[in-house]
C-alpha cells in the first residue's frame, strides 16, 4: 500500500511484499479494548478456519486452499470487510455553531442502527436509565477544573481547560465514521436496513440527575428524576444487500439537496478532520461535476492552503474571483495567500472588501492588525486592534497584537498594559496537566478527543 503498488498484480518475491503488515494486521482486528499502548487490539479467529487447508503454507495444500477461497469468498468477505458508512451532518441558514449555548450541559448525538433478520447492531443509543451510551458522536464540550475534574454541573466559571469541543460552525459540516461487522448480520441477499438519526436534548442525563438530587423542592411534583424530551433533528436511511460477490447500497437523499452540495460538504468533513489528501480527492470530484462551483473552488483553495500548497491556491482563488469577482468569501482566503506573498498592501485592500460586507468580523479585523503591523503600519494595527477590542474585550490574540504594535512604537506603558491583559486572557497552559490526567483515566472521552476515529456498531 505505502509504496504505490495497490493496483498491480502483487509479485510475492519482490522486496515490499516480505516486509511490513499483512491485511490481517488490520482487517482481522475485532475490537480495541483501551488505548494505553501499541499491541491493545484483539484478532478475531472465530472463522480461523473456515477454509480447508487455511494453514498451509506451500504444495498443493495451499493451492486447494486458494482455490476454495476464490470460488466461494463470501465467508472471507464477511469476516474481513467492514464497510464505512460515512454520516455528513451539515450546519445551514445559522449564524451560530451546532450545538449552541452551554454545550457542557447541552447534548446532541448520532444515532445508528443497523437492523437485519438475524440481529440488530447500535451505536449513540440510550440505556434504560437515560443515558447516551459510550461509542457515540455527540455534539458537547467536555472540560475540566484545575484538579483534573469535568465540569458536567453548570459551573463553567471554574473550567480551566477543553478536553474536547465537538460543534459545527455555521455554513459547515462534520462527519462520523461507522463500522458495521457484517459477519455478524447473517446472509446479506435478504439485505439489512440502516437508520441514522440526529438527535437534541437541553441537559444531558448526568447533570439532568444532579439537579434533582441537589434542588428536590425544585423538582417536588416528580418522584423521579425526569426524563427530558429527545428532539430528532434530522433522519435518513440507508440499504445494504449482497447481490453475488457484490454490496449494493441505497441512500435516502433528501429531495431538495443537490448530490454536489452534499459532497462538497462532505469534502469540508475531511478537511476539519485534517484529511486533506481525501478532501482534495472529493473537492475535485466535485469540481469535475461541477466546474463553475465558486463555493468548491474557495473550498479546494482552503484544502490547498492547508497542505501549504500557496501557489496552487492562488490559481484556484483566480478561476473562483473570475466566475464570482470581488466576492467578499473568495476575498478572507486571497488575504491569507497575498500575506503569505509579502503583498500587504493587496492584502490589506482584500480585508476591506470583507469587511464591506462583515463590518462585525472579529478575524477580519485581527488579521488587518496583523497584517499592518507586518507592513510597518503600527498605528494602523493599534486601530484595528481598537476595533477588534470593541467586539470582544476578552480577545487574547488582539491584545498581543496590542502588545507588539505599542513596542514597535516605543510606548513603554501600554505595552505592559497590553501584555498584561495578553497574560491574563491566553489559554492556561498549566491545564495541560489536568487535561493528561484526565484523559488517561477516562478512555471514552479521550477516545471522542481524536480528529479521526470509527465508531464500532454492536
Amino acid at each position: 500500500m505505502l509504496t504505490g503498488r495497490m493496483r498491480e498484480d502483487v509479485d510475492k518475491e519482490a522486496v515490499a511484499a516480505q516486509a511490513g503488515l499483512t491485511c490481517m494486521s488490520c482487517h482481522g482486528i475485532a475490537e480495541i479494548p483501551n488505548h494505553t499502548g501499541n499491541g491493545n487490539y484483539v484478532w478475531n479467529d472465530q472463522y480461523a478456519d473456515s477454509y480447508i487447508f487455511s494453514r498451509a503454507t506451500s504444495g498443493l495444500d495451499m493451492l486447494l486452499h486458494d482455490m476454495y477461497l476464490k470460488a466461494n469468498p463470501e465467508r472471507h468477505v464477511a469476516d474481513l470487510m467492514k464497510p464505512f458508512y460515512h454520516v455528513v451532518v451539515r450546519n445551514l441558514n445559522v449564524g451560530h455553531t451546532f450545538p449552541g449555548g452551554t454545550n457542557d450541559s447541552n447534548e446532541a448525538w448520532i444515532e445508528v442502527t443497523v437492523a437485519s433478520d438475524d440481529g440488530t447492531l447500535v451505536a449513540g443509543s440510550m440505556d434504560a436509565g437515560g443515558h447516551v451510551s459510550e461509542n457515540t458522536r455527540i455534539y458537547n464540550l467536555v472540560g475540566v477544573d484545575r484538579q483534573g475534574r469535568r465540569i458536567d454541573k453548570r459551573n463553567a466559571h471554574e473550567l480551566v481547560a477543553p478536553i474536547y469541543v465537538v460543534v459545527i460552525p455555521p455554513g459547515t459540516a462534520d462527519f462520523s465514521r461507522y463500522s458495521v461487522p457484517l459477519s455478524e448480520l447473517g446472509d446479506l441477499s435478504a439485505g439489512v436496513s440502516i437508520q441514522v438519526r440526529l438527535l437534541w436534548r437541553k441537559f444531558n442525563r448526568a447533570y439532568t440527575e444532579f439537579a434533582f438530587a441537589t434542588n428536590r423542592e425544585g423538582f417536588a411534583k416528580f418522584e423521579s428524576v425526569p426524563d427530558l424530551p429527545v428532539t430528532e433533528i434530522a433522519a435518513t436511511t440507508l440499504t445494504v444487500k449482497r447481490e453475488g460477490r457484490r454490496l449494493l447500497a441505497q441512500a435516502g437523499v433528501p429531495g431538495q439537496v443537490a448530490s454536489t452540495a452534499l459532497m462538497h460538504d462532505y469534502a469540508i468533513g475531511f478537511l476539519r478532520q485534517g484529511d486533506f489528501r481525501s478532501a482534495r480527492q472529493v473537492i475535485d470530484t466535485v469540481l469535475d461535476l461541477e466546474p463553475e462551483c465558486v463555493n468548491c473552488l474557495r473550498t479546494r483553495a482552503r484544502v490547498e492552503m492547508a497542505e501549504g500548497q500557496f501557489k496552487a491556491a492562488r490559481r484556484t482563488l483566480t478561476e473562483a474571483e473570475q466566475l464570482a469577482p470581488a466576492d467578499p468569501q473568495s476575498a478572507w482566503l486571497w488575504t491569507q495567500v497575498l500575506v503569505r506573498e509579502g503583498n500587504y498592501d493587496a492584502a490589506a485592500g482584500a480585508l476591506d472588501r470583507v469587511l464591506e460586507v462583515f463590518p462585525q468580523d472579529r478575524m477580519a479585523h485581527k488579521l488587518k492588525a496583523r497584517v499592518a503591523y507586518l507592513d510597518g503600519r503600527f498605528r494602523d494595527s493599534l486601530l484595528a486592534v481598537a476595533t477588534a477590542l470593541a467586539i470582544d474585550a476578552e480577545d487574547a490574540t488582539a491584545h498581543y497584537y496590542a502588545m507588539l504594535a505599542h513596542r514597535a512604537l516605543g510606548n513603554t506603558e501600554q505595552e505592559k498594559a497590553s501584555e498584561v491583559a495578553y497574560r491574563y486572557h491566553k489559554a492556561d497552559e498549566t491545564a495541560q496537566q489536568a487535561i493528561l490526567a484526565f484523559r488517561q483515566t477516562e478512555d471514552e472521552a479521550n477516545f471522542a478527543a481524536q480528529r479521526i476515529k470509527v465508531f464500532m456498531l454492536r
